[in-house]
């Protein structure tokens, strides 16, 4: 004769209470991992998936671009008192062959900016580093992929939340 009603199931004990929740809760976190994997950027290379060569100037796989476009870094930008804009925007100088000046202002970082003619003008975004003011490094090419994150600047994140 059994211990418990026919109509009644059998009681559980409180380590097979606590398992059961345990596998519930490793089973949704692994399905959680696997269905909405979670990335972090890679602290050593900094998200490039590139690092150093050791080349010099060489960033993460990347030098600064060599043309002539506004760079952010640049050290020669100053304030000018240009109607219209703010006073404590920053702007560059550019010295024309027959005296006359331009100038450019850091929302024009990554433009082209070449003498023609005697006179400066603005060509559009650098076609060598097409805006972003570093070019691939001439002697690793951003070659020398990190190895933590193999390459792709992306660190899997397997936390609880």
């Amino acid at each position: 004769m059994s211990i418990h009603d026919e109509g009644e199931p059998p009681r559980r004990s409180l380590k097979q209470t606590l398992t059961a929740a345990a596998f519930v809760l490793f089973t949704i976190w692994t399905v959680k991992q696997i269905a909405f994997p979670v990335f972090d950027i890679c602290d050593d290379c900094k998200g490039t998936g590139a690092l150093s060569c050791g080349a010099p100037g060489c960033v993460n796989g990347k030098v600064p671009c060599p043309a002539s476009c506004l760079k952010k870094d640049d050290p020669n930008w100053q304030r000018l008192v240009v109607e219209g804009h703010d006073p404590d925007e920053l702007w560059m100088r550019y010295y024309d062959d027959d005296g006359g000046m331009h100038a450019w202002a850091q929302d024009h970082i990554g433009e082209l900016i070449e003498k023609v003619d005697g006179h400066w003008v603005d060509k559009g975004t650098c076609p060598v580093c097409h805006g972003t003011g570093w070019a691939p490094c001439p002697v690793c090419h951003g070659g020398k992929a990190c190895p933590r994150c193999d390459g792709t600047g992306k660190l899997r994140h397997w936390g609880f939340f």
